[in-house]
């Protein structure tokens, strides 16, 4: 009986290992009909594993979202854009109403700065308003 590279008795049978020529491939070994194949290295390096082009990774940035491993194995995301309040896609804008938290304010919008300004106006004795007043609060 001839085994999978041609030697009478040889010991290059199904199941044993082999070397395919592919840097990119590990364990590998002679299949049932003699051809020698491995297992894809995935791109952490391991062999056989799950982290292939074009699957979930996180790249540590938390400024994009769906990480995907890329063709090359590199993980990216896309970038994103994050509110005044720190939400991805959120309508918290420069300009767009919000709460100082000042009860003496009033008409507070986020500054291009994203903080949360309102209005105020101190009183003159008389009971009249006179030199309106800005009021901030960082968050």
């Amino acid at each position: 009986m001839l085994d999978c590279t041609g030697i009478p008795n040889g010991s290059a049978i199904p199941g044993t290992p082999c070397n395919d020529g592919n840097a990119a491939t590990g364990n590998d070994i002679y299949q049932s009909d003699c051809s020698c194949a491995g297992q894809v290295i995935d791109c952490t390096g391991v062999v056989g594993g799950t982290a292939l082009p074009g699957t979930s990774c996180d790249d540590g940035n938390s400024n994009t979202i769906n990480d995907t491993w890329s063709s090359n194995c590199q993980c990216v995301g896309t970038p994103t854009n994050f509110d005044c309040e720190g939400v991805s896609g959120g309508s918290a804008l420069p300009g767009t109403p919000c709460d100082d938290g000042n009860a003496s304010t009033g008409n507070d919008v986020y500054q291009s700065d994203c903080l949360c300004e309102g209005y105020g106006h101190r009183l003159h004795r008389r009971g009249r308003r006179i030199c309106p007043t800005r009021y901030r609060l960082l968050r």
